[in-house]
């Protein structure tokens, strides 16, 4: 007790003083210190708009060729992984070892300077919507990656292309997916933090373009006809970027197992067996047969309820699993009653009853036979005329009608 009373009464000293010290924001000075907060704030968007603009010119130049490429992930690999983080040096003797050794050589080849080329290409394109993300902040304006959407479809197409016509370089997939903004030249460089919202993390994530810079605006409009050619040119791409799309279309029978060893494809390479062959075949139909069923459900639920109510029924009937028919027929039966329902409620509301008079009422009426009563059906609303469509709109549904 001897030493908690003094104690005690400092803390006490101590409260009484603070809360003579307490005193309200005013006006004034929460108006100053907003005004302070957004200086700060534009002077950090101020900063980070320097970096990106020295990070597109070093990528400007880093993928002007594969040389260039390769010379730029050389030294941001020589700095991060074997230099020094207390001084400058680096460890040249293991960089050589790194340089000589599988990885290094991969990335000296032709493919593996295309590939580092075409993932510091995309690299360039991010940071010029990050350059956009970063203005619209300024701005008080959200950035929304579809405002680069002719941009990210030419440049998955492009990849895409080169993949199908090239397998060394669709062996390096994996470099053109690497982000460069997390790999040693993102480190070097400091652009870890730059990536904008939404945006796809690779040319090569097809689900991810779509259902973010390709769907939304024709989902948006319903669109059915330009979303339904966007839909089919996923699906393109989805299966040729897997390497399925030559196993759909090989029609050739292949010999047994022992002599298909030494049969070579039409690309040069080992033909595969007959089992490996009719299994990846089994699995690109059923891969496909998934993304067509998605396509059909998304355009049922934006309009075009008739085409794809009949495309879900046909497919239905050719599944042969029973637990996945079953599956499919009790969605197909979901999304119909729900349509029901929805356009019911929409009846109701576009023909309401309570307090309308009706005007005949008044005029004398001849007697009538009653009938058995019958159950009348319901009123179908009627559709609204389509509005004419913009000229963005059709300059989208033609794009896509296109590739």
């Amino acid at each position: 007790m001897i030493f908690r009373t003094p104690l005690f009464a400092l803390l006490l000293a101590a409260g009484s003083v603070c809360a003579q010290q307490v005193s309200p924001l005013d006006e004034a000075s929460k108006q100053k210190l907003l005004e302070n907060l957004n200086n700060l704030i534009i002077k950090s968007q101020g900063a980070e708009g320097k970096l990106i603009a020295n990070a597109l010119s070093l990528l400007s130049s880093g993928c002007s060729d594969g040389a260039a490429a390769q010379g730029l992930y050389f030294d941001c690999k020589k700095k991060q992984d074997f230099g020094s983080k207390d001084s400058n040096k680096v460890d040249m003797e293991k960089f050589r070892n790194w340089s000589t050794g599988d990885a290094g050589k991969t990335l000296t080849t032709q493919a593996g300077r295309r590939a580092l080329q075409l993932q510091f290409q995309w690299a360039k394109l991010t940071l010029q919507a990050a350059a956009a993300h970063n203005k619209n902040k300024i701005d008080g304006n959200e950035f929304d990656p579809v405002t680069f959407q002719p941009q990210i479809v030419s440049f998955m197409q492009g990849v895409i292309g080169e993949l199908k016509n090239n397998d060394k370089l669709k062996q390096l997939r994996g470099i053109i997916e690497e982000n460069t903004l997390h790999n040693v030249v993102g480190k070097e460089y400091g652009l870890a933090g730059l990536m904008p919202p939404n945006w796809p993390r690779s040319p090569l994530a097809i689900s991810e373009i779509f259902e973010r810079v390709v769907f939304p605006n024709l989902r948006k409009t319903r669109n059915v006809v330009a979303l339904r050619s966007a839909w089919d040119k996923r699906i393109e791409c989805e299966l040729t970027l897997s390497a399925q799309e030559d196993v759909l279309n090989d029609n050739s029978s292949p010999e047994d197992d022992s002599d298909d060893r030494n049969k070579k494809g039409k690309n040069g390479n080992s033909k595969p067996s007959r089992n490996n062959l009719m299994e990846a075949k089994a699995t690109a139909m059923e891969k496909r047969d998934d993304l067509m069923w998605q396509k059909e459900v998304d355009l049922y639920k934006h309009g075009d309820t008739g085409t794809a109510a009949t495309n879900m029924y046909a497919m239905i009937l050719r599944v042969k699993d029973p637990k996945k028919q079953l599956q499919r027929v009790n969605e197909l039966k979901n999304l119909i009653t729900k349509s029901n329902k929805d356009q019911s409620e929409v009846a109701g509301n576009a023909f309401p009853t309570d307090g309308m008079q009706d005007d005949t009422m008044d005029m004398p009426q001849a007697p009538k036979t009653p009938k058995p009563s019958a159950q009348k059906p319901n009123p179908k609303p009627t559709k609204p005329a389509k509005p004419a469509k913009s000229a963005a709109e059709q300059a989208e549904e033609d794009f896509f009608s296109d590739v």
